[in-house]
Parts: C-alpha cells; sequence; structure tokens
C-alpha cells in the first residue's frame, strides 16, 4: 500500500512539474482571465438586468454558437493539425482560402436575415444590424481563433498573454460603459461585444496578413480535399449544439421567461469548468498532435489523459463550492433559482470536458464518419430526447437526458479509439 502511494506521489509531482502542466496553468489563467468577465461582471449586471431579459440576452448569444460551425466549416481544426504536416506556403494558401470561403458563407447568412426579418426581429427583440452582425462576429472570432492558434502552436505564450489582456479590458470596459454608465441594459452587452471583438479582429487579421503573406488566392484542391472533413466537423458540432445551444430555445418554448434566465445564468457559471476544459485542449493538443505524428505508444498517451481526467473531475466539483459562495454573497436574489440547476450542470459539463480530450483523436485522425455519426445521432436522438423530457419533466428531465446521452457517447468514442489504436499498434 506504501510503494502504491508512494509511486502515486511521484507520478504526481512528476505530472506537475512537466512543461504540459506549466502551460496548462498559463492557459488555464488566461482563459479564467478572458471568460472571467462574464462570471465576474455578469453578477454585477443581475441588478441592472432582469432574469426574463438575461434570457433573451442568451438567446442571441446562443445563435451566436449556432451560427459559429457554418461560418468555420472546420477550419480552426484544419489549420490546427496541418501546422504540423505541411509547409508554410501550403499553410498560407489554406488560411487564405478557408477565408474567402468563410466570407462569403457570412454573405449568404446575410441574404437570409434580410429575407426573414419580419420574423427574426420580433424573436429575437433586436435590430435588424445586430442580427447581421451575428454571422460577422462569427468570422471576426474565426480569425481570432486562427491567430490564437497558431501562436500556441509555436508556443508564444508572451504574445498570446498580451492578446488575452487587451481583449479582455477591451470587452470589460466596454460593457461596464454601456450598461452601467449609459444604463443600455442588456443590449449594452451586445453593442460592447461587437465593438471589442471587432477591434481584435483587426489585430489577429494583421497578424495573419503579416504572418504568412497571404495572397488571398483561392485554392480548389484544397477545399475538395477538405470539403468532407468540414461537412462532417459541421454535423458534427451539432452535438455541441444540441445540448448547449438547442436547450436554450426548447426551455424558451416549454417554460417560463424566469426559468430560462435561471437556467441561462446556471450554465454561464459552467463556464469555471469550460475555462479549465479550453485551457487543457490549447496547452494539450499542439503535444498530443505531435506525439501522435511520431507515433508515440498509446499508453504514454493515455497516461497524461488520466491526469488531465482527473483535474477535470477535481474543477467541476470545486466549482459547485465557487458557485454557492456567488449565490449566497453576490448575485441578485431574483436569480436564486438558478443555484437548483448548478448541480447537475456541472456534472454535464464535467462529462463533456473529458470527451472533448478525445476529440483530439478525432480531429487527428478526421475521424469522419465518427464525426457525422455524433452529430447525425445527436440530431435524432439527443434533441427529441430533450425536446419530451423538458415537456414532461421540465428542466431537470432536460439536464438528465443530456447525461444519459453523453455517456452512451462516451462509451461508444472510447471502442472505437481502442480499436483505431489496436490497429495502428499491429
Amino acid at each position: 500500500m506504501k510503494k502504491a502511494l508512494h509511486r502515486a506521489k511521484n507520478t504526481l509531482q512528476k505530472g506537475l512539474n512537466s512543461p504540459l502542466a506549466r502551460t496548462i496553468g498559463i492557459y488555464t489563467f488566461l482563459n479564467f482571465f478572458l471568460r472571467g468577465i462574464s462570471f465576474l461582471i455578469t453578477p454585477l449586471f443581475t441588478h441592472y438586468i432582469s432574469p426574463d431579459e438575461f434570457g433573451t440576452l442568451n438567446i442571441y448569444l446562443n445563435s451566436i454558437n449556432f451560427v459559429t460551425p457554418f461560418v468555420a466549416v472546420g477550419i480552426t481544426n484544419t489549420v490546427a493539425v496541418d501546422y504540423f504536416k505541411t509547409s508554410r506556403e501550403a499553410l498560407s494558401r489554406h488560411i487564405a482560402t478557408s477565408l474567402i470561403l468563410s466570407l462569403g458563407i457570412v454573405g449568404v447568412f446575410f441574404l437570409l436575415i434580410i429575407g426573414f426579418q419580419n420574423t427574426l426581429v420580433p424573436y429575437f427583440h433586436v435590430s435588424l444590424l445586430l442580427l447581421l452582425a451575428i454571422p460577422l462576429l462569427c468570422f471576426f472570432n474565426l480569425v481570432i481563433d486562427l491567430a490564437f492558434i497558431i501562436l500556441r502552436n509555436e508556443h508564444q505564450v508572451k504574445k498570446v498573454t498580451f492578446a488575452t489582456i487587451i481583449r479582455t479590458l477591451l470587452e470589460l470596459g466596454t460593457s461596464v460603459t454601456f450598461i452601467i454608465l449609459l444604463l443600455w441594459g442588456w443590449q449594452g452587452r451586445l453593442y460592447s461585444l461587437v465593438l471589442a471583438t471587432a477591434l481584435v479582429f483587426v489585430g489577429g487579421m494583421v497578424y495573419l496578413y503579416k504572418k504568412y503573406e497571404l495572397s488571398w488566392q483561392f485554392d480548389v484542391a484544397f477545399v475538395r480535399r477538405e470539403s468532407l472533413f468540414w461537412m462532417s466537423s459541421i454535423v458534427g458540432f451539432y452535438f455541441v449544439v444540441s445540448f448547449n445551444i438547442i436547450d436554450k430555445y426548447i426551455i424558451k418554448y416549454f417554460c417560463t421567461p424566469q426559468e430560462l434566465g435561471n437556467y441561462s445564468l446556471a450554465t454561464q457559471f459552467g463556464f469555471i469548468i469550460l475555462t479549465f476544459s479550453s485551457a487543457v485542449t490549447a496547452a494539450y493538443f499542439p503535444t498530443l498532435f505531435k506525439e501522435l505524428s511520431e507515433q508515440k505508444p498509446f499508453a504514454f498517451i493515455l497516461k497524461k489523459i488520466f491526469l488531465l481526467i482527473g483535474a477535470l473531475i477535481m474543477i467541476a466539483l470545486g466549482s459547485i463550492v465557487v458557485v454557492y459562495l456567488m449565490m449566497k454573497y453576490y448575485i441578485n436574489e431574483r436569480y436564486a433559482g438558478s443555484w437548483e440547476y448548478y448541480y447537475m450542470v456541472a456534472l454535464n459539463y464535467g462529462m463533456w470536458s473529458i470527451m472533448v480530450l478525445f476529440y483530439g483523436f478525432l480531429n487527428y485522425f478526421k475521424m469522419k464518419r465518427l464525426m457525422f455519426f455524433l452529430g447525425i445521432s445527436a440530431f435524432f436522438i439527443l434533441t427529441p430526447f430533450q425536446f419530451l423530457s423538458t415537456q414532461f419533466f421540465g428542466i431537470f428531465g432536460l439536464m438528465l437526458s443530456q447525461l444519459l446521452y453523453f455517456i452512451g457517447c462516451f462509451i461508444v468514442i472510447l471502442v472505437i479509439l481502442n480499436n483505431k489504436f489496436k490497429n495502428l499498434y499491429v
């Protein structure tokens, strides 16, 4: 028993002292600094925005997440992997082609929004200009994400830190100005998001243009080669959409605006878990892709993943304590109902974060069929399951349906990856 504890202690110390652990720590801090905007100022905004308005705000923000996969079309996954596989010149063509394609898709969304504005404007309770900002924000975020991917792959931690701080201060400053000083309410949060994102986009675009001397030539062969992977990525992203976006629309349909607002706040606090999860993937995926390209033993890779899973579980449990203290001492009492949902939110987000670790394998091997399957099954199984569960059992029924579905998908992913590696290392 003592020997086992000693080995576990040594393993933990080695893991904490490793470059990967230090990198995860840095990116965790940066993600908390960046997403800390939502965590720290959202409770403050509960004194200026009612639960009903918060629900409406969350529906708009969800729409950005819903449109994102169509505008990004899996481009970030392609660039993240191709960085280690292709030449600088080829990567430059890929980035330029991807941005041109994405801009074309933004144009299509502009036409759709203008064509259906009579339905969309009353539903979202915003102006046509703010609706048109949705696909544009998705494009801005794509450029920013591409710049961050390149910087992370090159381990440019100082530049990532500087860019993160600037983005945070911009969004924080504009949010406080529009909501608290100008009293523009929940729409002030939207204006601050558009302005801050646009300014950071300019910086990201300049960086990519200078870094790769983008020539803006459209590489048709690249689009043909990657189209199936992109389509599977879009369909696969519905897996995310079905539990993190569609759930709000289902609740809006079956529940009261107050319940939607409380649930939205509870899921917003789930950022604690997602922040650490994002830091893990940002720090670990470049290492994972490199180790896979070098054909490192699967057992060697799994050791790191198990350590990361343990850390994710601890973060999920710790977030419950943090949110409890926030609800007790900081949040406006109108949102007291949010606490009832957070237990299940923490469990679901923790389970999702563990699955995201294994998505790195799916992206590296470009497992189009599995990604397509996860998206299609989410559409035909999870969405109806959530719909029926909410209809008969309310919000708790919806969250339970998510958890059961996640467990089933996780088992499927593990079985397929296990068979994949058996074939690779025969």
